[in-house]
């Protein structure tokens, strides 16, 4: 995970919105938005572990160090990212760096 979208309205609610990348030649590479899919409870630990972990922000998105890894599904990659990405799960058994694009079928 790079970083969480800046909450909206709901503001003291936890993110529920987030940009997903992965590792290409030992660089992050920002890949999708994804919004759906974690239980409230894992949003609400997400968000309390996102300011220790906070790099920068703007009116967008409050990028994070990438240390937390989650398991994405999604129909089919495209160009620009994946259609319609959900979030599965978060892997603690799996380091950040082991998130490469290679793991990705060409678009």
């Amino acid at each position: 995970m790079a970083a969480a979208k800046t909450p909206g309205s709901k503001r003291g609610g936890p993110f529920n919105s987030y940009l997903v990348g992965l590792y290409e030649d030992k660089n992050l590479r920002p890949l999708s938005k994804v919004s759906s899919g974690l239980e409230r409870k894992v949003r609400e630990i997400i968000t309390k572990l996102i300011p220790l972990l906070k790099t920068g922000e703007d009116r967008e998105y409050v990028y994070i160090q990438p240390k937390i890894v989650v398991e994405v599904a999604y129909h089919s990659r495209v160009k620009d990212g994946l259609r319609e990405p959900r979030l599965v799960k978060v892997r603690f058994d799996k380091p950040p760096e082991e998130c490469t694009t290679n793991q990705l079928p060409n678009p």
